[in-house]
Formats: C-alpha cells, sequence, structure tokens
C-alpha cells in the first residue's frame, strides 16, 4: 500500500471502524492521480465517471450564474471527498466544475467499481452510506447558513472550522464562497483582525 493508501485507510476506519484487512481491501480499488493547479477534475456538462479521496492540495467547485459570473459552491481540502454526487450516481451531466487550486494528490475510483463494491462489500455499503449522510448534512448546514447568518458569522465560522482555507485559496474564491463581494470580505477581514487586535491589548 502506498502512503496515499495507508492515509485512505486511516480515513475509512475513522468514519465507520471496519478491521484492517477489509479496509485495505476497500482502499485498493482507488488508484492514483495527481493533478496539476487549475486542472478540471470533474467537467461541467459531462457524466462524472470518477468519485475522489483528496490526500493532498485544495479544489474547489463552481459554476456561473445568469450573468455568466463564476460562483464557488465548495472548497475541499485534504482528507476529503471529491464528488458531483447527481452525476457520478445518477448517471447525469455534472452542475459544476471541479478545479485544482493547487497540485493535488488524488486516490479515484470508477462508478464500475464503485458499483462491484457496494454489492460484494457490506463494510463498504455502510462506509458509503455514512459518507452520503455526512454530504447531505453539511449541504443542509451551509444552506440555512445563508438564511439564517451575517456574512460575518459566515466568515467567522469559516475561520474556525477551516483555517487553512484563508492560506491557500484566492480572496475571491472565497468571497464568492460566502456569498459577498471581495470588497465585503476584505472589510470584513480588516474588522477582525482589529476585534483580535483589541482583545490581546
Amino acid at each position: 500500500m502506498s502512503p496515499l493508501h495507508e492515509t485512505l485507510i486511516r480515513f475509512i476506519q475513522a468514519h465507520f471502524p471496519m478491521d484492517d484487512d477489509r479496509a485495505k481491501e476497500i482502499a485498493g480499488i482507488f488508484h492514483e492521480q495527481h493533478f496539476l493547479k487549475n486542472d478540471i477534475l470533474i467537467h461541467e456538462n459531462k457524466v462524472s465517471d470518477h468519485y475522489y479521496f483528496l490526500c493532498a492540495g485544495y479544489v474547489r467547485s463552481y459554476t456561473h450564474n445568469w450573468q455568466g459570473e463564476e460562483v464557488t459552491l465548495q472548497l475541499i481540502s485534504a482528507n476529503k471527498v471529491v464528488c458531483e454526487l447527481a452525476s457520478f450516481f445518477k448517471r447525469i451531466p455534472a452542475q459544476a466544475n471541479f478545479q485544482a487550486l493547487t497540485a493535488c494528490m488524488t486516490l479515484r475510483v470508477s462508478f464500475t467499481d464503485i458499483q462491484k463494491a457496494f454489492h460484494t462489500m457490506p463494510e463498504f455499503r455502510e462506509f458509503g452510506r455514512s459518507m452520503l449522510v455526512n454530504a447531505c448534512v453539511e449541504m443542509q448546514q451551509r444552506n440555512i447558513g445563508f438564511i439564517q447568518e451575517t456574512a460575518e458569522e459566515r466568515y467567522a465560522n469559516l475561520v474556525e472550522t477551516q483555517p487553512d482555507l484563508l492560506q491557500h485559496v484566492p480572496l475571491k474564491y472565497l468571497a464568492s464562497y460566502l456569498g459577498i463581494t471581495d470588497t465585503s470580505l476584505s472589510r470584513i477581514r480588516k474588522e477582525s483582525v482589529e476585534r483580535e487586535r483589541k482583545v490581546r491589548t
């Protein structure tokens, strides 16, 4: 097993307890694929044939609004799944692009292989169900956040839960992900720094 596969094995066992042999068997159906910065992992309007585990790097998903402007939907960091769920599982064209923001190391599995695993490995079915539930919960929380939280609160939550994104993701993508303009994000960040400075002094 490669170091990337070892990372996946730890991820699998953290999300659904199983013995080492079964976790290694599941990890064995994934194959290494590396991407360069700006490469597209999943293409909009094409059926997604692969499900990725991101071992290192950063990925964003984006689409375009009615004015043709890019809108960032997801910002994905290491030890997370990269997948356009509707396209992959329902075999329909993807509605978003998934782009490498940095050089990325991934492990990927094809739709055919994942279907075989679902039918032959009960542990994989349970692990897969757990991952789908988590994805649905995250999506619901993000949607509710846009309704119930202010831009400042959404930014504070991002700082608390994914602080590394602030160092590796361009400002314009962070702003789009938070549903605000670049100018608003710059103001919010400045005010946040000033509050922290006052607290320390």
